[in-house]
C-alpha cells in the first residue's frame, strides 16, 4: 500500500510539474528566449515585441486626395499587457511628437488615441509576423494618416 501511495504521489508531482511548463511555455512573452544554462544560450528564439523605436513616412489623404508624405515616428513600450508611447508627425505646417493615451494591446496590434493638444485622434496598428513593420493609421478630422514604420 506504502509503495502504490508513493507511486500516486511521484505521478502526482510529474503532471503539476508538467502543467508548470505548459503554462510557462504558452504565456505571452516579449523576452528572448535563450538556451539552456551554462555557456552561451545558444538557439534562442526572439518572440517580436512592440515595444522600441520606430520610424517611416505617412501617405496623408482626404476627401479631395492625396495630400502627400510626412515622416512619421512611434516609440512604444510595453509592460504588463499596456501600452505607453507616443507618435511623432513630421508635416511641414504641424512637426511635433504628441503622447499616445487610452491604448489598448491585443497581440500584436494596437489602438487608442495620439493627444493633439485640442483633442484626441484615432490611432491603430498592427505589427508584421516577423515584428520588422508596423502599418497602421491615425484619423484627424477629415485626414487619413496611413502610415508604415520599422523598427529603428
Amino acid at each position: 500500500m506504502k509503495n502504490k501511495k508513493n507511486v500516486i504521489t511521484s505521478a502526482l508531482a510529474m503532471i503539476a510539474a508538467a502543467i508548470a511548463i505548459l503554462a510557462i511555455s504558452i504565456a505571452p512573452t516579449t523576452v528572448k528566449a535563450s538556451g539552456g544554462g551554462g555557456g552561451g544560450g545558444g538557439g534562442g528564439v526572439t518572440i517580436p515585441t512592440l515595444s522600441g523605436n520606430w520610424i517611416g513616412s505617412a501617405l496623408v489623404t482626404s476627401s479631395t486626395g492625396s495630400l502627400g508624405t510626412t515622416a512619421f515616428s512611434l516609440k512604444l513600450s510595453v509592460s504588463s499587457g499596456s501600452i505607453t508611447g507616443s507618435a511623432h508627425f513630421g508635416l511641414p505646417i504641424f512637426d511635433s511628437t504628441l503622447k499616445l493615451s487610452a491604448m489598448t494591446l491585443d497581440g500584436s496590434s494596437f489602438s487608442g488615441f495620439v493627444f493633439n493638444g485640442e483633442g484626441s485622434l484615432p490611432i491603430s496598428g498592427v505589427m508584421s509576423a516577423d515584428g520588422k513593420t508596423i502599418a497602421g493609421t491615425v484619423i484627424d478630422g477629415g485626414l487619413l494618416v496611413t502610415y508604415t514604420v520599422t523598427r529603428n
